[in-house]
């Protein structure tokens, strides 16, 4: 089928062939070969996903980034296009199809059917998630090395949370939840094994003392801090800071109710006048975005204070230790009683997925 653009002004002038099926045919100069047993329908060269597609649509996604280069024929002349990806619609959503182009000497492969599921390797544990029409979140629960094995024809974003600070003791303030960042458009390099590290939580306080403070978290070159741990009865009692910061402790024995703090705001003063940790002041969301799960919430202070996003609640009359912060939350440990332990802070996480718009 021999797909034509029309240039304005009547002259339909420029011309490519786009052949379908499951095995490769006998190329030739400006043939286009799409990978897939469903019969195609019409094709569309834009930037923008088409509007009303029917099931077998194709659609040759440009980008003027993309190394993928099309040759389009004229009569005497030729324009190059750069593809991105080549899709086909299903029905309900759009495919990434393997799509080659022939120069007139040998077929080059210019849409990628990268695969997570196999195409990556990684020494530690991890969560794949299929977002679709193509799209996909990988999230490292622990630390090890990724590798590419091929080219996902994309570059990635990724969310960084570090390890939660662990509750501070004898009435001590909650823990501050690890920091949380987002960084975008990351090139990477098929083959090259990329260390990522998921950030610890930290210890809680003992014998009245402070928490300690949470692991950085670390990947493709970028990197966050963990949370600062609460504060204990020999430093005052205050919630750690951090990307959401902890709610504060008491005075002496009995419920203080402070909270911890959620979407990067500061942990609550408690009853007794202890103040909260500092948030970071942004959302913790994850990509920056706050209506996806969020992440790194403030542990609660001594006694009785809450927490929320993963944070750990405080220790409460008849339970003086103060929670754990959820794993891989970067959630802050919750404050605990006079002579007990307060909360550990929970492990950080880092998530990628390919690039998108938001």
């Amino acid at each position: 089928m021999i797909y034509i653009i029309n240039q304005g002004g009547g002259a339909k002038e420029l011309a490519i062939k786009v052949l379908g099926g499951i095995t490769q045919p006998t190329g030739k100069a400006g043939y286009l070969w799409v990978n897939t047993a469903t019969a195609i329908g019409k094709y569309t060269f834009s930037v923008a996903e088409p509007g009303s597609p029917a099931s077998g649509d194709v659609w040759l996604q440009m980008d003027a980034a993309s190394a993928n280069i099309v040759e389009l024929l004229r009569t005497t002349n030729s324009v190059k296009v750069n593809i991105l990806r080549v899709k086909q619609y299903n029905g309900t959503n759009w495919d990434v199809c393997a799509a080659y182009y022939h120069d007139g000497t040998s077929w080059t492969q210019v849409s990628y059917t990268f695969d997570p599921t196999t195409d990556i390797t990684y020494t530690g544990d991890y969560t794949l998630i299929d977002d679709g029409d193509g799209n996909w979140r990988i999230k490292f629960l622990t630390s090890g090395t990724l590798t590419f094995l091929s080219d996902p024809a994309t570059t990635l974003d990724e969310f960084l949370t570090g390890g939660g600070g662990g509750g501070g003791s004898g009435a001590g303030g909650g823990a501050g939840g690890g920091y949380t960042a987002t960084y975008s458009d990351i090139a990477i390099v098929v083959g090259t094994g990329y260390p990522i590290v998921v950030g610890a939580g930290g210890a809680g306080g003992v014998s009245d003392g402070t928490g300690n403070t949470g692991g950085t978290t670390s990947a493709l070159g970028n990197s966050v801090n963990g949370g600062h741990g609460g504060y204990g009865y020999s430093s005052g009692q205050t919630g750690g800071p951090g990307g959401n910061g902890g709610g504060g402790g008491a005075n002496s024995g009995g419920s203080a109710y402070s909270y911890g703090g959620q979407d990067g705001s500061n942990g609550g003063a408690s009853s007794t006048g202890k103040a909260g940790g500092t948030g970071q002041g942004t959302t913790t969301g994850e990509f920056g975005n706050a209506s996806s799960a969020r992440y790194a919430g403030g542990g609660g202070g001594a006694y009785s204070g809450l927490a929320y996003d993963g944070g750990g609640i405080a220790g409460y009359s008849g339970h003086y230790q103060g929670e754990a912060g959820d794993a891989n939350t970067g959630g802050g440990g919750g404050g605990s009683g006079s002579g007990t332990t307060g909360g550990a802070g929970g492990s950080g996480i880092v998530v990628i997925r390919n690039h998108r718009a938001a």
